[in-house]
């Protein structure tokens, strides 16, 4: 298979077979076709690489295809962040940008062109598929930049096929019915260019062409596909969908990506689902690389054709689709000539709201900043706050800056790093220290860091105990980054977070768990309003605690309801 030396553009045989669905319903690869050409006609002349940044899955796949047969090279960094987009134009001198409404304000620093999906009915007859050379490069994939700078690598048409042909049949999604793909991961980063992207364009399967967020969003996209379905996801997301406790429709199959996933998670989503939920380990150096069924032990089964082999401590993969002899960081114990399991993955890598960095690439941006000192990013673990019933969890997944920067303000700091950092990326909290923490050798131990996080919360703790609780909507919190765009709008979710906050700080509640009860949104609210809460205690004889609660903006209800204590589980 791997003596090939083209490879067509795409994997379905028929015009007319499904490639991706929407509200609309079936797109076929004929009407893809149609779209790549045109797309391909319109690109600048001198253009040598497209930035394709299209949220759209289904003109995410155009854009991909119209680079391909035109001869560009698809761009794939890590962050969209300008001082990040600066250094990826070292690579490609004369890019344009592909999207599809939104431009991630990148008409600084390239020419735009928008991306639409064209009459189906306007070509009088169906392109061929085209043929490729194996060996045509088609991506260049940057890594997060964890040693200062991120680091392009080379995908070929060929290898990125052999990728896709390889995962679909350890997934078992070469034999049967065509399955349909929903993911909630970015068309751009590398696992979901691999196991949604490339599934449906080069091993038969199709895809949906949103990328759901919310748990109502994802059971919505999920009826909106037929069966079977594959369910492609992160281990966090997985535990929001688990937890939000809703019936979602029958999935053939759970796929999610190897940042650390409990077992408890993993039994817990196919027992919700009822579905095998299988785990993905991979690099962008060496593209995916095995799979495994969590459930069924720690081991991995390599990918068909792909080699491990170790030299002086370090495993090097090579063979089947991977790009040449490629060293890997992670300590890997092989498990026959087909396994392995890994036993340490890097700690830095971090995943937020679909984007992808390292702490080592942001400590490096951070450092770029005038006036700053010292500091380190990290991501802090739950903190046990006074009159909690449980260790306090961020309400969404946050880094932490813990800074040494004389005479700077937290806005100053701020600030600064936005030209450097994806907002997703900025700290909250920010936590100013007069020296950082660091030991005698000059290395910051992840202790001391968790432990001024933990300080911090409690004096946070403290200071919201002391009033019911005002709180003025941030308009850089993470939660608005990708979402609402143009028309940011506080998600019902972050103000009954609120509300929960307040009810700790309740002398009644004793610590004790509550649960949503009734809850009415009755006006939007935007970054920038300052919003009270006040919560009224409701006693009831033979029933459990409960308060009532109102958010106020000005004289203004925007939201009420009920919380109520969860009833105490009597010691066996």
């Amino acid at each position: 298979m791997s003596a090939r030396t083209d490879w067509p553009l795409c994997g379905h045989a028929q015009a007319d077979a499904v490639l991706a669905r929407d509200e609309r319903g079936a797109i076929t690869v004929g009407q893809w076709l149609q779209d790549v050409q045109e797309l391909a006609a319109r690109l600048p002349a001198d253009c040598t690489h497209v930035l394709n940044v299209c949220r759209n899955r289904y003109l995410f796949l155009v854009g991909l295809g119209a680079g391909i047969v035109s001869g560009r090279v698809s761009l794939q960094p890590s962050s969209l962040a300008p001082e990040a987009v600066r250094h990826l134009l070292q690579h490609a001198p004369r890019p344009v940008c592909l999207h599809d409404g939104e431009t991630e304000g990148l008409e600084a620093l390239m020419p735009l062109l928008a991306v639409e999906r064209q009459d189906a009915a306007v070509a009088e007859s169906v392109p061929d598929i085209p043929q490729v050379p194996a060996e045509q490069v088609v991506s260049l994939v940057f890594t997060s930049g964890s040693t200062g700078q991120p680091v392009p690598h080379a995908k070929t048409w060929g290898k990125l096929h052999l990728n896709a042909l390889a995962e679909a049949q350890l997934l078992g999604l070469d034999k049967g019915p065509q399955a349909c793909i929903v993911g909630t991961v970015p068309s751009q980063h590398m696992y979901g260019f691999e196991s949604v992207m490339l599934l449906a364009l080069l091993a038969g399967s199709s895809l949906w062409t949103g990328r759901p967020f919310y748990p109502a969003d994802v059971a919505q996209a999920l009826a909106s596909v037929p069966q079977p379905r594959m369910l492609v996801t992160t281990p966090v997301h997985l535990r929001v969908l688990v937890d939000a406790g809703l019936t979602y429709p029958a999935v053939d199959q759970l796929l999610c990506a190897t940042a650390p996933l409990a077992p408890a998670l993993a039994e817990q989503a196919e027992a919700h689902f009822g579905a095998p939920l299988r785990e993905i380990y991979g690099s962008t150096e060496t593209s995916q690389l095995g799979v495994r069924r969590p459930l069924d032990g720690p081991a991995w089964r390599l990918f068909p054709g792909v080699r491990l082999e170790q030299e002086g401590g370090t495993t090097f993969a090579s063979g089947g689709h991977v790009e040449g002899r490629v060293p890997m960081s992670d300590l890997i114990e092989l498990v026959g000539e087909e396994g392995f399991i890994l036993h340490g993955r890097k700690t830095d890598m971090v995943n937020i709201a679909g984007r992808r960095s390292s702490l080592a690439y942001l400590n490096h941006q951070l450092a770029q900043v005038p006036g700053i000192q010292d500091g380190a990013f990290f991501l802090p673990q739950p903190v046990d706050l006074p009159g909690s019933h449980a260790p306090m969890v961020p309400e969404v997944e946050r880094l932490c800056l813990v800074v040494q920067a004389p005479g700077m303000t937290g806005r100053q700091i701020l600030d600064g790093l936005r030209p450097y950092v994806e907002a997703v990326f900025l700290p909250r909290p920010l936590i100013q220290v007069e020296r950082m923490p660091r030991n005698e050798t000059g290395k910051l131990p992840q202790q001391a860091l968790q432990a001024l996080y933990a300080e911090h919360q409690r004096q946070l703790h403290a200071q919201q105990a002391m009033t019911l609780l005002r709180w003025q909507v941030p308009a850089d919190h993470p939660v608005f980054a990708g979402h609402f765009p143009g028309h940011p709008v506080v998600p019902g979710a972050m103000l009954l977070q609120r509300c929960v906050e307040a009810w700790r700080a309740l002398p009644q509640a004793r610590g004790q768990a509550c649960t949503i009860a009734q809850a009415k949104f009755l006006l939007p609210c935007i970054p920038g309003d300052v919003l009270e809460f006040r919560l009224e205690p409701v006693e009831s004889p033979g029933k459990p605690f409960a308060a009532a609660f109102r958010v106020l903006r000005g004289e203004d209800t925007v939201a009420s309801g009920m919380l109520r204590a969860l009833p105490v589980a009597e010691p066996a």
